[in-house]
């Protein structure tokens, strides 16, 4: 039978060893912990904060999630780092069965998370790379609402276009605070729906608008190769933009229109973070343009790392996402090779280095180019899990870890 440790000095350790317990017998070894040491069902596990509820909803643990809602847990507890219930990690996962046992427990529906601004429902919809068809059904049937980007997700114009007949200013409303924001275009954009987009430029969106890293919808269109919706979007006035210069591989032109409108590369400048976009994209001539115009290599946009915000630089997402030849070019450009993730706002956040990153993705080429300039690899985090090699033992092993001293 599952045993585990009673020594209450571990309680976080426990709840998320509480909440990930798996296996024959392990639900009466629950079941004993718990009259012993009721307090752990209010106990935050790991970095994120989470309660064992959390866990269990993430995981797809039935009757795990059950024994602890009999045992008190709190259904509607919220995650410190994202501010979700538990509810958000079982319809992001397709866990419909935990879904059900929850709505059924009393737990909230419209309740919007801190990173995507979406309530649960548009966890289940909008988030996963395909909507989890049966537990939005379920959801709506037990008296949820759509959000705009899970209509969009869906692909349902006619509901679009009677929701925006009476709420038009749901067009304004951005995709959460990580990374691109987008409106609700984009994300139209993203999931590729001709009839959608229409549905939104009829009802009066902005053809133009941007996201937070200076990216039309045209401009997306056109980074991802759907033809048909970039020819909309030139029929509804969206016009050739910088995004859409550099999507198009035209550096010399976006180069021109830089140095006539150098505003938009100043702080609050529409292009301020294209810079992030262009290194998502691995696009090192489109940086080298933005870099040439005056971009700010050290520019922020948060993202995140292992479940904690990262209000990351340039250089944080390249170890994350990017290429050796991004990497070297931003250092080459001046970006700060110990530059740490700074606090934004009241979450949960890290305050690492891009050694770190280059760690957690277990980036050896990034991890080399970043100690040939110089990074800090004694440098420690702010929650305590060490240095960029205890990052890459933790996450990787040890012949893994040797790179990052």
């Amino acid at each position: 039978m599952a045993t585990f440790s009673h020594d209450t000095t571990h309680l976080a350790e426990m709840a998320r060893q509480l909440g990930h317990a798996a296996g024959d017998g392990v639900i009466e070894a629950i079941r004993k912990f718990l009259v012993e040491y009721p307090g752990v069902l209010g106990v935050r596990g790991g970095i994120q904060g989470s309660t064992p509820l959390h866990f269990a909803a993430a995981s797809g643990h039935l009757e795990i999630a059950r024994l602890l809602l009999e045992a008190g847990g709190d259904v509607d507890a919220r995650e410190y780092a994202s501010d979700t219930l538990p509810i958000h990690w079982a319809s992001a996962h397709g866990h419909l069965e935990i879904v059900k046992l929850l709505v059924e427990k009393g737990s909230r529906m419209d309740i919007a998370d801190g990173w995507y601004g979406l309530p649960p429902i548009g966890w289940a919809c909008a988030l996963p790379p395909s909507p989890q068809a049966d537990v939005c059904e379920y959801l709506i049937a037990q008296g949820a609402s759509y959000d705009i980007f899970s209509l969009i997700s869906l692909q349902q114009p006619r509901q679009l276009r009677e929701r925006l007949a009476v709420s038009p200013n749901e067009l304004s409303i951005r995709l959460g605070r990580i990374g691109e924001s987008y409106f609700p275009l984009h994300w139209a954009i993203e999931r590729g729906s001709l009839p959608v987009v229409e549905a939104l430029l009829d009802v009066g969106t902005e053809a133009n608008a941007k996201s937070a890293w200076g990216i039309s919808a045209l401009g997306l269109a056109i980074q991802q190769g759907k033809t048909a919706l970039g020819d909309d979007l030139r029929s509804r006035g969206a016009v050739a933009d910088v995004s859409v210069l550099l999507a198009s591989g035209a550096y010399r032109e976006a180069a021109v229109i830089l140095k006539q409108e150098r505003s938009v590369l100043e702080r609050e400048g529409e292009c301020e973070r294209t810079v992030h976009w262009l290194v998502e994209r691995n696009d090192i001539d489109g940086l080298k343009t933005l870099l040439d115009a005056g971009a700010d290599p050290n520019v922020e946009s948060e993202m995140i790392i292992d479940e904690l915000l990262c209000s990351s630089t340039p250089l944080h997402r390249t170890a994350v996402n990017g290429s050796a030849g991004i990497a070297r070019l931003l250092l080459e450009r001046g970006a700060d090779v110990d530059r740490r993730c700074r606090p934004s706002g009241a979450m949960p956040y890290w305050e690492i280095t891009a050694l770190h990153a280059a760690a957690w993705r277990g980036r050896a080429d990034i991890a080399g180019i970043l100690m040939e300039y110089g990074a800090d690899t004694a440098a420690i985090d702010n929650h305590g899990m060490g240095t960029p090699a205890d990052w890459a033992r933790s996450w990787w092993d040890n012949d893994m870890a040797r790179y990052f001293r």
